[in-house]
């Protein structure tokens, strides 16, 4: 608090609390949730480190874990079994539309050359 807020507080205590307010929602709008230490992240520890380094501790268990849920969970079923109604048959198929028909089968000759397998 700066000595104009001393004033302000002391010839109207009002007006130095609805000041302190809205001071303090400022200062709240301009800092992240999830960058604080209060009690809802408190024991939330984390490292800035690549997923590589943080996850292969773990990743075994997460892996072993999901095929037990893929085999002997309904709900997990249910969500497998949406993603298989939903994923495009082959993918997707690509065409050149260049506005010439021999252009367009070069191009397209040479995607299918470029694509297939070594």
């Amino acid at each position: 608090m700066n000595w104009l807020d001393g004033i302000i507080g002391f010839i109207s205590p009002e007006w130095g609390a609805r000041r302190e307010a809205w001071r303090q929602s400022l200062t709240e709008m301009r800092n992240y949730d999830a960058g604080n230490y209060d009690r809802g992240n408190a024991n939330w520890r984390v490292l800035n480190q690549s997923a590589e380094f943080t996850d292969r501790y773990s990743r075994d268990n997460v892996r072993a874990r999901a095929r037990d849920l893929e085999r002997n969970s309904d709900m997990m079923n249910s969500v497998i079994g949406a993603y298989k109604r939903n994923v495009i048959g082959g993918g997707y198929a690509l065409q050149a539309k260049t506005g010439s028909d021999k252009t367009n089968e070069i191009i397209q000759t040479a995607w299918k050359k470029w694509c297939k397998d070594l």
